[in-house]
């Protein structure tokens, strides 16, 4: 693969996020994230985990995402959701109505270290949003360069 270096200082709006659906356990569920690769949050997270002596790896190379990451992924990567389809256990209602997005429930949630496992539940579809963000983001490079 070669880059056309005319490219080289070409900006990639990485800001708005992408829809992505058809996530694992969230039949219905859309998600607006940004990259996983989305250099603030990279650069928070990093911190963090530097701060506290953890490392920000699993043995499978993904961001380890435990409660402690959730605010992070609020603030940087989830952008908003569409629950109107969603279905099964892992759809957030109220009262039986499908729960619209804010910032303080998607950190509510993000960080959450519950027993019912939802925390861990939107931290997993979230970071696997991201990641389907980041191949489709990916894609649109090799496509830039030509490759």
């Amino acid at each position: 693969m070669s880059f056309d270096i005319s490219n080289l200082n070409a900006k990639v709006d990485l800001a708005d996020g992408e829809w992505i659906d058809d996530i694992p356990d969230h039949p219905g569920l859309r998600l607006r994230v940004r990259s996983a690769r989305y250099k603030p949050y990279r650069v928070a997270l990093s911190a963090f985990y530097r701060a506290n002596n953890k490392s920000i790896q699993t043995d499978e190379g993904f961001v380890d995402a435990q409660a402690d990451t959730g605010k992070f992924m609020a603030a940087h990567l989830l952008l908003d959701w569409d629950q109107s389809k969603a279905k099964g256990p892992n759809a957030l209602t109220d009262k039986g109505k499908p729960v619209a997005y804010s910032p303080e429930l998607a950190l509510a949630i993000l960080s959450a270290d519950d027993d019912l496992g939802i925390g861990d539940e939107y931290r997993g579809a979230v970071a696997y949003a991201a990641g389907k963000a980041s191949e489709r983001l990916l894609e649109k490079t090799r496509a830039a360069s030509g490759n």
